[in-house]
């Protein structure tokens, strides 16, 4: 019911005591949602959506502490879910950061959201913002390797190589089957000319994934990295290593 009377007001002045409140705009965004229910067409869902996700971020910026805990408050799946609704639409990528944002201050811990927003990062090319957020992701969520395969991409494009493989070394260990991640850690192998160590993941690419393009691009690497271009000197240390320890 409540809902229905602010659907009524939405285009009414508010009194400045319920425009300067938390709890307000809370309320303004609920029933702008319903009203996206009842919209008729894309286009005015789209913007009663836009208008749930204002009058959240600004209640938001108030502060949701002031909104009483037996009220109902801003609701943090549904700001996340929205505001990449909204970003889909528009292609907006830089109001899609600030809505996201606006969804972590409400919940710090909204490990979608990070990284979402990571993603977004990425494809601006502000891989150091991505990995940070992919790092908070993490921290929330050990146990998504779809984070650690990410923040490796971000890690490739700034050269850090042995993050990169360090990251990816997680992600294999959590999902062993999957063929792209050997692939790419490969390539960070290659990058830091530890050849040995390319060459074998190169090789369990075509192993995993033998009919795929990703194993044909494999196979290019393989010849160019033959058993003859191992750097020997890596093979002779190791060697030379267990042999000593044998002998102690």
């Amino acid at each position: 019911m409540a809902s229905l009377d602010l659907i009524k007001n939405l285009d009414n002045p508010a009194p400045v005591d319920i425009i300067e409140s938390a709890l307000g705009y809370v309320g303004r965004g609920y029933a702008h949602l319903d009203r996206a229910k009842l919209a008729k067409g894309e286009k005015q869902k789209l913007s009663e959506y836009r208008d749930v996700i204002d009058s959240w971020n600004r209640a938001i910026i108030i502060g949701l502490h002031t909104v009483p805990s037996i009220m109902k408050s801003v609701d943090p799946g549904i700001h996340y879910l929205l505001s990449v609704k909204l970003m889909e639409s528009s292609g907006d990528l830089r109001q899609a950061i600030t809505d996201l944002s606006y969804t972590i201050k409400a919940d710090s811990t909204h490990t979608k959201s990070y990284i979402k927003r990571a993603e977004i990062y990425e494809e601006l090319s502000v891989y150091r913002k991505a990995i940070d957020d992919l790092t908070t992701a993490i921290e929330i969520s050990p146990e998504t390797g779809t984070s650690y395969e990410a923040r490796s991409r971000n890690y490739l494009q700034l050269r850090q190589y042995r993050a990169a493989s360090a990251d990816l070394a997680v992600a294999i260990e959590k999902r062993p089957e999957k063929a792209s991640n050997y692939y790419n850690r490969a390539n960070t192998y290659r990058l830091q000319n530890k050849l040995d160590l390319a060459r074998l993941d190169y090789l369990k690419v075509v192993e995993l994934s033998p009919q795929s393009s990703l194993s044909k691009l494999a196979e290019v690497w393989i010849n160019e990295i033959p058993d003859t271009l191992v750097p020997k000197e890596k093979k002779s240390s190791k060697w030379n290593w267990f042999q000593k320890s044998q002998q102690e």
